[in-house]
């Protein structure tokens, strides 16, 4: 079973606390991101302005 880094926890904690619009973006921005890493593509700017 894989874990999770804790810097990539508290994160994800301080996302699911905000709630509301902030979680929602954070979750569509880093959906986005990962189905684009899996597809082999790099958005460095994204990597810049998102995370």
């Amino acid at each position: 079973m894989l874990t999770q880094p804790c810097g990539f926890c508290s994160v994800m904690n301080a996302v699911k606390s905000s709630g509301g619009l902030r979680e929602e973006l954070f979750n569509v921005a880093y959906n986005a991101k990962r189905q684009a890493l899996l597809k082999g593509n790099v958005w460095y700017l994204s990597v810049k302005f998102i995370f």
